[in-house]
């Protein structure tokens, strides 16, 4: 019987812990009358400090150049095509871009079919 009780007490003591978990990462609304530490109001203390906010905006911009340039440098070309494509669908023509291994390494071409079925062919490479 005694186990019972021990066992009792340590599911109560485990599903508070639980509890206060669900509070802190905020899965779980703070009780009414309850004052708790959430980590929403650890990040904005911590963000309230003029010399903290100014280091992760920066850090921020240079992770959005980095994540830019690099886009830019490894996709630049699919992005543009993709941009091409949809440009010319708002101007009723239909884009297709295959690309092709050739004698002169790789080429793109480019099909473009009008609305009234005529065909365009440009071959960049």
């Amino acid at each position: 019987m005694a186990c019972c009780l021990i066992a009792a007490f340590l599911i109560a003591q485990a599903m508070a812990m639980l509890r206060r978990w669900a509070v802190f990462w905020g899965l779980m609304p703070v009780p009414e009358g309850e004052v708790a530490d959430t980590i929403f109001i650890r990040i904005s203390a911590f963000l309230r400090r003029p010399r903290v906010r100014m280091a992760a905006i920066a850090l921020l911009l240079v992770e959005l150049a980095g994540v830019g340039a690099w886009l830019y440098y490894d996709h630049g070309t699919h992005i543009a095509q993709l941009a091409d494509i949809g440009w010319s669908r708002l101007h009723g023509q239909h884009v297709v871009y295959a690309d092709m291994c050739g004698m002169n390494g790789g080429q793109s071409v480019r099909l473009v079919i009008d609305a009234d079925g005529t065909r365009h062919r440009t071959i960049n490479g």
